[in-house]
């Protein structure tokens, strides 16, 4: 999984990201051009300022960063899960 774009912490849900799965029937082109957008907006300070005073903390994470985070994440919880043989009831 790949993300357009991810902010991380919000107060609300401080161990959620909230993510637009890659794939989600976009082109490539779409996904470019607002991987450009959101890039663009992420490097401003005051938009930075105004997602941290609303609770966000932007990441600027690309998409690749974003999926690889994802597998190493899934991969330590898959080990937990079978080290400790945990079951779903």
């Amino acid at each position: 999984m790949t993300a357009v774009y991810v902010f991380r912490s919000h107060k609300a849900v401080p161990d959620a990201q909230l993510v637009r799965p890659d794939g989600a029937g976009l082109s490539a082109d779409t996904i470019a051009r607002t991987d450009a957008a959101v890039a663009a907006a992420l490097a401003k300070a005051e938009m930075r300022q105004a997602l941290t005073r609303i609770g966000f903390t932007p990441s600027g994470m690309s998409r690749a960063a974003f999926g690889q985070f994802m597998r190493e994440d899934l991969a330590r919880w898959r080990a937990v899960v079978a080290e400790n043989k945990l079951k779903v009831e």
